[in-house]
This record gives structure tokens, C-alpha cells and sequence, in this order.
């Protein structure tokens, strides 16, 4: 069954009634203009100098993370670790778990849909105290 648009405007001539009525449009009002307020100078003593001129050490900024596993293919990753400890299935990804001495990484990996094969994604301690940083670095170091 079909039903044709073209006979609304014959039963309302006038217009819809359930349309909204035509209203004037005014001009919007020029706005007032805004004051632009100049902050104070600081005095010379206040400025801080001495934590403009301090040196950010490489300790303040190392990563939490190691960031030359994350990102890499499945293949590279067990190169540079060895071979993991564990391998556990987590749809749609993986998890490959390496020891170090006295600690543990688990190592994420998710598909990479360009390869077909997976790329480390996440690198968490999961066994004893080190961050994942120096325990990815004790792995390496028993590897020798």
C-alpha cells in the first residue's frame, strides 16, 4: 500500500497545525565590549629562578613501562627475554609470562591485524617487588 506525501497540502491549505507558527527574527544586540584586565608584575624576589635553572635528572623521567618490549612483534619479544616461564590463552590476545630473579613480568599481547600475528601490548609485574622495568632488566642480565 502506498501512500502519497502530496495530499497533506491539499487538506491543509494554510499549513499544518501541528507546525510551529512563523516568528519575527530580530537582530542580534551588539554585545558590550569586555575590559581586559592586565595581571600585576611580580616582584623580582618572588620570581622562582632556581627551579627554572635545575637540571631534570633521568630518574624523574623513566618510564614505568619498558618501552622497547611494548609494541613488539610476538617473535621479537621472546628474543629478547627468552623463552616465557608460562603461556596463557586471554581472547582475543595472550599472555606470556617471564622470570627474572625474584621477580616476574606478565607480558600482554593483543592481534595485530596488519600481520596476523601479536604485539606486546601491556608489561606488568606480577611476582615480587621490582617495577617492570628492572625486572625486565634482570631477565636480560641471567640471559647474559
Amino acid at each position: 500500500m502506498l501512500i502519497g506525501l502530496g495530499g497533506c497540502a491539499t487538506l491543509f491549505p494554510q499549513g499544518y497545525p501541528w507546525a510551529p507558527a512563523e516568528r519575527e527574527v530580530h537582530a542580534a544586540k551588539p554585545k558590550k565590549p569586555t575590559r581586559k584586565v592586565e595581571a600585576a608584575p611580580r616582584p623580582a624576589s618572588a620570581t622562582p629562578k632556581a627551579a627554572a635553572s635545575t637540571p631534570v635528572t633521568p630518574a624523574a623521567t623513566a618510564p614505568a613501562v619498558p618501552t622497547d618490549i611494548v609494541g613488539k612483534a610476538e617473535g621479537e619479544v621472546r628474543s629478547l627475554l627468552g623463552a616465557p616461564a608460562a603461556e596463557t590463552p586471554r581472547p582475543p590476545g595472550k599472555v606470556l609470562q617471564f622470570v627474572g630473579e625474584g621477580c616476574a613480568v606478565d607480558v600482554h599481547f593483543f592481534p595485530d591485524v596488519k600481520t596476523g600475528g601479536f604485539r606486546a601490548l601491556e608489561v606488568v609485574s606480577s611476582a615480587g617487588t621490582a617495577s617492570p622495568v628492572a625486572c625486565v632488566g634482570r631477565i636480560r642480565d641471567r640471559r647474559g
